[in-house]
């Protein structure tokens, strides 16, 4: 029996998808039974930008809480030094002042190096938002995902391997 919380939503991209096939999050998280619906909308190659057309479309009266899986696709094609903040702020005007957990980024340290200065930006640019979005929460990914060496990513330094997104999910919920 779900507890009346309304409606989950979580907005992902490639690693949201490999989180819920590999470490079936969506069916954790509803046998956690805290709200009554969980909508998991992800898809591969997705930018934070896009979460704001999202949110216009899906945010109904029944959704009581968000999550946001984005920032890995924007900071490997944005460099601009400005780009987080701003990406940030438009998904977070859309949220409607719901509770929003925005889960940060994080690259194999074996990875691009480019790709790595850029998600440390976006993750400070995140912790900042904090101070202008009260209803902003950040699941520290970054600093709870420990991979030992390369072995939790694949080769590209930014998906996961299996046993990664197991825990990827885990940590979700």
């Amino acid at each position: 029996n779900p507890n009346g919380q309304g409606r989950l939503l979580i907005i992902g991209d490639s690693l949201s998808v490999g989180t819920d096939y590999f470490g079936k999050l969506q069916s954790r998280i509803e046998r956690l039974a805290i709200w009554s619906t969980v909508s998991i909308d992800d898809k591969q190659g997705r930018k934070a930008s896009v979460a704001a057309p999202i949110l216009q479309k899906q945010l109904t009266s029944d959704i009581t809480a968000i999550v946001i899986a984005l920032g890995t696709n924007d900071i490997i094609s944005r460099r601009e030094s400005w780009y987080p903040q701003y990406v940030i702020d438009l998904v977070m005007k859309n949220s409607r002042g719901l509770p929003v957990l925005w889960v940060n980024t994080e690259f194999s340290s074996l990875g691009r190096r480019d790709w790595i200065s850029r998600s440390v930006r976006f993750n400070k640019a995140l912790v900042k938002a904090q101070a202008r979005w009260p209803q902003l929460r950040i699941a520290d990914w970054n600093t709870s995902f420990t991979p030992k060496t390369s072995s939790r990513f694949i080769t590209d330094g930014v998906h996961l391997t299996v046993s990664g997104y197991k825990t990827r999910a885990s940590f979700m919920i």
